[in-house]
């Protein structure tokens, strides 16, 4: 069985790093945007209000790239084994996929909602408004995926 853990992480060091910010995107930073996000580029569109960062989560061990799309509400999160892609969710600052999870939380209680990816690169579900954290079944806290 999957569980769950809600954890705050506001008092966790940030691990975003801005890389590039662009207010909205030029036909010339589209052949630079070419390089630095070559999976992601065919989604880039002069206007886009993009911002990219480098995700440096050393407390779980997660590295991975974060873009950003503001004005579209959509984002994609790629840790080396394949882009996730969503919707942003900015006053949560999660990534809500389109995939449903069930799971236990820290107190037993079923619950379910989007699985989603956090400012740490955490892969969790986003429900009841919260972001919990996922781990395995028998596995810490400390091991989370």
């Amino acid at each position: 069985m999957v569980e769950c853990e809600l954890i705050d992480y506001s008092e966790r060091p940030e691990s975003l790093i801005m890389l590039y910010k662009y207010p909205a995107v030029t036909v010339d930073d589209l052949a630079a945007l070419k390089d630095i996000l070559p999976d992601q580029w065919a989604q880039v569109r002069a206007g886009d209000d993009l911002s990219i960062y480098i995700v440096d989560n050393r407390t779980e061990g997660v590295k991975g790239l974060l873009i950003i799309w503001h004005g579209k509400e959509k984002a994609c999160i790629d840790m080396g084994d394949g882009n996730v892609w969503g919707d942003w969710q900015e006053d949560a600052k999660l990534i809500l996929t389109e995939d449903f999870e069930e799971a236990k939380d820290d107190d037993g209680m079923d619950i379910m909602g989007r699985i989603a990816y956090n400012s740490h690169g955490m892969r969790g579900i986003y429900s009841r408004r919260r972001f919990f954290t996922l781990y395995d079944h028998g596995m810490d806290a400390a091991a989370v995926k």
